[in-house]
């Protein structure tokens, strides 16, 4: 919950008027029970796609809200018959998981700045409450290198089925070239240990006229996109 951690902030700043306090998030990741009961570390769904997308937003609103200080996922090695929090599997190294390739490519994908950006997105209801706003369906955000020299934009398609159309004007910006990243599979239940690394990394097309970058992110995926000068 965003919001409590900046309540949290909040309540730390007002005890602590005359010193900085820092947030730390020091355990996190989708901690759901295996379907069958079982512990969450044996449940796929939790570092699979399903998981990998869940840390990808969280990450993606840490990074650009600013809301905490530094965060650390849980676990950095496990067993690949441990799947639930499977980041790199100590006795089959030779193998990438979906939760590898986030972290690869989410810090390489991280600039020196946030940019603003403003616009529309479609949501998602609130399942909770009926009169909230809801959710952003395709959460952006964009940074900028040390030198201006690099803009790098992540967005998360959160949607299990629809592909959405995105236009992005960049103000201020002019991109000669764009590289691509997408991560995405299609199996809910598929264990998170890779067998091939294309099972999940994939290229992604996008058209880049003038300021306008154009591009469709697939349904349940996650997009990185580096703009060159």
């Amino acid at each position: 919950r965003l919001d409590e951690a900046r309540q949290l902030n909040a309540l730390l700043q007002a005890y602590n008027p005359d010193r900085p306090v820092s947030f730390y998030d020091t355990e996190w990741g989708l901690h759901s029970e295996a379907a069958d009961g079982g512990k969450a570390w044996a449940e796929p769904r939790n570092a699979n796609i399903v998981g990998t997308l869940y840390r990808a937003v969280r990450m993606l609103y840490y990074a650009r809200e600013d809301v905490v200080e530094g965060a650390a996922g849980w676990n950095l090695f496990s067993m690949s018959h441990n799947p639930g929090f499977l980041l790199i599997a100590s006795d089959k190294r030779e193998q990438r998981s979906m939760l590898f390739w986030l972290y690869h490519h989410f810090s390489r994908h991280l600039g020196d700045d946030v940019v603003s950006i403003t616009g529309r997105a479609p949501y998602h209801p609130d399942p909770r409450d009926a009169d909230a706003p809801g959710f952003p369906l395709t959460p952006v955000m964009a940074t900028l290198s040390a030198d201006s020299s690099r803009l790098f934009v992540m967005i998360v398609n959160g949607s299990w089925e629809r592909d959405m159309p995105a236009h992005l004007r960049l103000a201020g910006f002019t991109a000669r070239a764009c590289d691509t990243v997408l991560l995405r599979h299609d199996d809910l239940n598929a264990h998170p240990l890779l067998k091939n690394d294309a099972e999940f990394v994939h290229d992604l097309p996008v058209t880049l006229a003038g300021d306008t970058l154009s591009l469709t992110l697939p349904s349940h995926s996650i997009t990185f996109l580096t703009l060159t000068r």
